[in-house]
């Protein structure tokens, strides 16, 4: 959402990407390898395929996120697919989401120094999720041979300062706020990506979507180079932070 407090813009669905994409002919997924709650407010009337760690609870604790990339093959895509792929490496306890490959304990965490065991941990958890995303990257170039375009983000970052004694994300720091935006596009126009200027916002990368599905999302209350960082909650209870690109 753009401003904090306006829980009406997710709740009424008129921007919702599932539903526009619905709109406009696409086909709809949405793949998690977290709990199905999470669901909720998404707007599951509009996705086609769902699945989530609950409904292959074996095969998520076995593989983790590697899961996704036993999935993704065997799923019955059409000719316009959208898709939502929703991670959960790199959540703390970091160790657990990649302990099942040994590929991936590169740094050998110290447990008796339990700052540095977290930094450690991390380190091998980045590891794997840039494995994760290569091979997604891999599959669907290959998969598809019209216009493609892959896009990813997070929905936090992590403070990890063993010097400082601070982890996690529940206060609102720049390290929390600072997040990845990275874009793979296959025979289409880039530009529309090559236009935003940094910092990426959420609510830039959600307008961006809805452009590529073919949508122009004209928000009242939008004002110009304006953008809130939410705290924890959404509904902006917790804190928010005014930014100014300008």
């Amino acid at each position: 959402i753009h401003e904090p407090n306006n829980m009406k813009a997710i709740e009424d669905k008129k921007a919702n990407l599932f539903r526009l994409a619905k709109e406009h002919g696409f086909k709809t997924f949405y793949i998690s390898a977290q709990s199905g709650a999470f669901l909720t407010n998404l707007g599951p009337e509009f996705i086609d395929y769902k699945l989530f760690r609950q409904k292959e609870l074996l095969l998520f604790n076995k593989y983790q996120d590697e899961a996704l990339l036993k999935i993704i093959p065997n799923l019955d895509y059409a000719k316009q697919n959208f898709i939502v792929i929703n991670q959960r490496n790199a959540h703390a306890p970091y160790e657990e989401n990649y302990q099942h490959n040994p590929a991936f304990k590169r740094f050998l965490p110290d447990r008796i120094n339990y700052q540095q065991f977290r930094v450690d941990s991390y380190d091998n958890a980045m590891l794997y999720n840039d494995y994760l995303i290569y091979e997604m990257i891999q599959f669907y170039k290959n998969k598809f041979t019209g216009p493609t375009y892959i896009i990813f983000t997070s929905d936090h970052g992590e403070v990890l300062d063993s010097s400082k004694v601070a982890f996690g994300h529940a206060d609102l720091k720049e390290e929390v706020a600072e997040v990845p935006f990275l874009a793979y596009v296959k025979n289409a126009n880039i530009d529309e990506i090559k236009s935003i200027s940094t910092p990426i916002f959420h609510y830039e990368i959600g307008h961006l979507i809805t452009k590529i599905l073919g949508f122009e999302i004209h928000n009242p209350n939008k004002k110009d180079g304006i953008f809130y960082i939410h705290g924890t909650e959404l509904n902006g209870n917790n804190e928010f932070i005014e930014y100014n690109k300008k």
